[in-house]
């Protein structure tokens, strides 16, 4: 089974805490906590297609920044190639258009939200990541 390519947004404040959002209940992974974004269309590169994506979701138009990670998950009925980058929200307000709900949360609370299996990768690098960062200040 060829995976799906996704995109993930890791937006995070002035604050350094990191959105995640809730899944809707009726679709797979429902009431799931997830890094918003979305499907990869045909002809889009993967920045296109996460302002795209997070403009659809949340209203908002981000700017795309560093390559997080990338990791594969199978869920059995679909396989999905995530890859996730470091965004900054440009411009509006976020008004959440798919999602039942949206937190900002510290990097050390993350792991206290039940994720989606394909975004705990994900997350796990965020950790590293800004448990490098404090180690060089």
């Amino acid at each position: 089974m060829t995976p799906i390519q996704v995109v993930a947004a890791i937006i995070i404040n002035d604050q350094q805490e990191i959105l995640i959002t809730q899944r809707p209940l009726h679709k797979s992974q429902g009431g799931l906590w997830e890094f918003p974004g979305g499907k990869i269309e045909k002809g889009e590169s993967k920045e296109m297609a996460l302002v795209r994506e997070i403009k659809e979701e949340l209203n908002v138009t981000i700017k795309v920044e560093d390559f997080v990670h990338s990791c594969e998950h199978d869920y059995g009925s679909v396989a999905i190639e995530l890859f996730a980058y470091f965004s900054k929200i440009i411009n509006g307000k976020i008004h959440l258009e798919e999602h039942i709900d949206m937190k900002w949360v510290s990097i050390d609370t993350l792991e206290r939200y039940d994720l989606a299996p394909a975004d705990i990768p994900i997350a796990e690098k965020i950790k590293d990541f800004f448990q490098t960062k404090l180690e060089i200040k």
